[in-house]
């Protein structure tokens, strides 16, 4: 019903053009402006033309224009009437973009086989055969995976929610190949294996795949495709071709575009880019459905307020001069937090255009007028900073991806990548938050256990709320027959502990021993520190090399290390269920449907994007 109303008012515009257009014409001509001041008759036909024919048509155009407005206000009736079209124009979209995607992996995969089925016959070393088997399996799971990918994409009901599926699957083959052929790459550097000119083509055609430049957007005519000129040049500059998806799928043009009007003001510019930089993560279920997105139409929507705001040209008295100083340090703090909560932003907006109608009016500001602005920002700068670290974007003493330092801080990406779901940091005596990680702290065997088994999806059991806050996760642990399980909680933990202890919770198998660590000989518990070196896990320490299996770690060592452990466990996982099973899905969007769609969809983005508001989504 509203998707009728709205073509009705789009026809009456049409008709509104129509007829303006037509009322142009009609208008009385006449050579020059002097013959219409020297002829009155002339001077009296075009006021009967302004006065008639003019009016109305300018009366039909407005009233057409204001029925389109009224109907845009109610934006939530008209996102659920319209996000139907919007999931179809992403699929028909999708469609080219997966199809090109699919053929460009698939002689990938082509080029990668050919290499290591020559390396199998030259390489006597177990261990690096163990990885060209791995990656020749995974190749032909790929192979099966695409099959089943480009029959539902082809002929296939598919939907937006399983168009993003099938990019994050071919996102997860990528990253669950590329390690095991950098490995086998390395290790055929570092040896004499003898090699003839045809072999080193083979080889050079995988090493050329491996540098391809992923820092850059080498495929932006999908942007282009999704966003405006401005907007798909801007984000080319800081997304990767493997961001690509995430990016479509989870910034919607309006939001984006209505952010770029203030890309020139560095602030924004540094939020939309720690956005652009983490999508991967804030597409996490801790966020929730929409999180980036929303969280740049919140952020926008402040810095419409703010921009308004003068403080060279306050109309204010010399003796407030210090009140004004302090909310333009009010305003500095406020303009660097991200905006998470819709209400909080709407909130913070509204304050801000307080400030603006005072301290910029027409009517100079008393003294109590700005005492109260004072307080009132004070109050908002708190709410913001809570509802940083409520909705896990920092904490007290780790930077977080919107703080200085984040980028600087080799330890703040993987907290970052935990808080919240895997841990909290933290909390006082009273068991509230006090948002504080302690990354520099050494880690108690209790907090090893919990963190661990809290990223691998285990859940405390058989906690009765006695004296020790981690007895529920000591029993999940010995449930789980974990070794550390057993030990005295209470003491610090080592690192050769760490290490078997996430060695026994993915269930991890050893090998005969390789003598990876100069410390670590074949009398002492080497198994798992050598597997989680062979899976990526752990490398030696500095230029010794050494494991240091007896030394304590602190809490930045142990979030690197579970955060590579998650990165192993779901590549692993990957592996294991064979990749993907692909069915058929049944019904098709047959050629000539997909060409009414496009043209369907391509004409109401760009009546949207002409007639509604910048922000409306």
């Amino acid at each position: 019903a509203y998707l009728a109303e709205f073509e009705t008012a789009r026809g009456d515009m049409d008709s509104a053009v129509e007829v303006a257009l037509q009322a142009i014409g009609d208008l009385p001509s006449f050579d020059s402006v002097d013959d219409l001041i020297s002829n009155e008759s002339l001077r009296g036909d075009v006021q009967d033309y302004l006065d008639g024919t003019y009016w109305d048509a300018s009366d039909t155009f407005s009233d057409a224009q204001n029925d389109i407005w009224n109907l845009s206000y109610d934006q939530q009736l008209m996102w659920d009437s319209l996000k139907g079209l919007y999931d179809l124009q992403y699929v028909a979209q999708s469609q080219d973009w997966m199809l090109e995607e699919i053929t460009n992996i698939r002689a990938d995969i082509v080029a990668v086989t050919a290499a290591f089925e020559m390396l199998e016959t030259k390489i006597t070393d177990s261990n690096i055969l163990k990885k060209i088997d791995e990656v020749l399996s995974i190749a032909d799971k790929a192979e099966t995976m695409l099959d089943g990918i480009q029959d539902d994409v082809t002929s296939g009901d598919v939907e937006s929610k399983e168009m993003e599926q099938f990019w994050g699957d071919l996102d997860k083959l990528g990253r669950t190949i590329e390690p095991r052929v950098e490995k086998v790459l390395k290790y055929v550097e570092k040896s004499s294996i003898n090699l003839s000119s045809a072999d080193q083509s083979l080889l050079d055609a995988v090493e050329d795949l491996m540098q391809e430049d992923h820092g850059q957007c080498n495929n932006c005519g999908r942007l282009n495709d999704i966003y405006d000129q401005d907007t798909a040049n801007y984000m080319g500059q800081y997304i990767s071709d493997d961001m690509l998806n995430d990016l479509i799928t989870q910034i919607t043009s309006a939001v984006a575009e209505s952010l770029m009007q203030y890309v020139d003001d560095e602030v924004s510019q540094k939020v939309l880019q720690a956005v652009l930089a983490h999508l991967d993560q804030f597409k996490k279920d801790k966020f929730g459905a929409d999180f980036a997105n929303d969280l740049l139409e919140n952020q926008s929507t402040v810095l419409a307020s703010m921009e308004e705001i003068d403080f060279d040209d306050t109309n204010t008295s010399a003796g407030l001069a210090q009140e004004v100083n302090e909310l333009e340090t009010l305003y500095d703090e406020m303009v660097e937090l991200p905006m998470p909560d819709a209400d909080l932003a709407t909130e913070v907006s509204d304050y801000w255009t307080d400030v603006s109608t005072i301290i910029n009016g027409t009517v100079e500001a008393t003294e109590e007028e700005m005492t109260e602005l004072v307080t009132e920002g004070q109050h908002w700068l708190a709410e913001c900073v809570a509802a940083k670290y409520e909705y896990n974007l920092g904490l007290n003493d780790v930077p977080g991806p919107f703080d200085e330092g984040y980028d600087d801080t080799w330890y703040a990406g993987y907290v970052f990548e935990g808080l919240g779901d895997q841990w909290q940091g933290y909390k006082d005596a009273n068991g509230e938050l006090t948002y504080t990680y302690g990354a520099a702290d050494t880690t108690l065997r209790a907090e090893a256990l919990k963190m661990v088994l809290a990223a691998l999806g285990y859940e405390e059991s058989g906690s009765d709320g006695g004296s020790n806050w981690w007895a529920g996760w000591q029993s999940a642990g010995q449930s789980e027959g974990l070794t550390l399980a057993s030990a005295d909680l209470s003491q610090s933990v080592t690192r050769g502990e760490v290490f078997r202890l996430m060695f026994e919770a993915t269930g991890m198998t050893g090998s005969a021993y390789q003598g990876y660590f100069p410390d670590v000989n074949s009398s002492v518990d080497y198994s798992p520190v050598e597997a989680l070196y062979e899976a990526g896990m752990v490398t030696g320490d500095g230029d010794t090399g050494y494991a240091r299996l007896n030394d304590t770690l602190n809490r930045a060592e142990v979030a690197a290390l579970i955060s590579r452990m998650m990165e192993w466990d779901e590549t692993e996982s990957f592996i294991d269920e064979d990749l993907v099973a692909y069915t058929d899905s049944g019904v098709s969007i047959a050629s000539e449907e997909e060409g009414f769609w496009s043209n369907v969809l391509g004409f109401m983005s760009r009546m949207l994007s002409k007639l509604l508001p910048a922000n409306l989504f």
